[in-house]
């Protein structure tokens, strides 16, 4: 998992950086507004995330869940960007019940947890950082279609 405490340089760093938050949310939701844009032409391959009224995102990634399809695969995909430069993650634990470290606590589990399942073994995110510029969203796209016009779908 990810190790997010800071420490207090990084937390004095930090309230320097509080008064531009807003302007880094703001691009980030652009960005992320871009890829949804570019990517609802291969809604029937992803599932996105949606973000439900009267909230505001603030988008750490830009989340794809990918679909059962005969075409490719969560561990295809990724493999193809990340050859092309453009680096993935796992979407941040998934079913938070397979996590080993979960059998250290007391705990139940309500349900199958399918939901969570899919999450885990399907979906993977991609960077939407405040200093994107123009071109590196336009090659994100680029490679996606690329990646879509090999496989003949599109």
């Amino acid at each position: 998992g990810y190790n997010l405490r800071i420490t207090e340089p990084q937390a004095s760093m930090g309230l320097l950086q509080i008064d531009k938050l807003n302007n880094f949310i703001e691009k980030r939701v652009a960005n992320a507004e871009y890829y949804r844009k570019n990517f609802e032409k291969y809604k029937d391959f992803f599932s996105f995330q949606e973000t439900t009224e009267n909230s505001k995102n603030s988008h750490f990634g830009f989340p794809f869940i990918v679909k059962d399809n005969n075409f490719f695969n969560r561990d295809e995909i990724c493999k193809y960007l990340n050859n092309n430069g453009i680096e993935t993650r796992p979407i941040i634990a998934g079913n938070i019940a397979r996590q080993p470290a979960n059998a250290l606590f007391e705990h139940r589990i309500s349900g199958a947890l399918n939901n969570s399942d899919v999450i885990m073994d399907n979906g993977f995110s991609i960077g939407v950082h405040q200093s994107l510029c123009d071109d590196s969203k336009a090659y994100v796209k680029d490679i996606f279609d690329k990646f879509f016009k090999e496989r003949k779908i599109n």
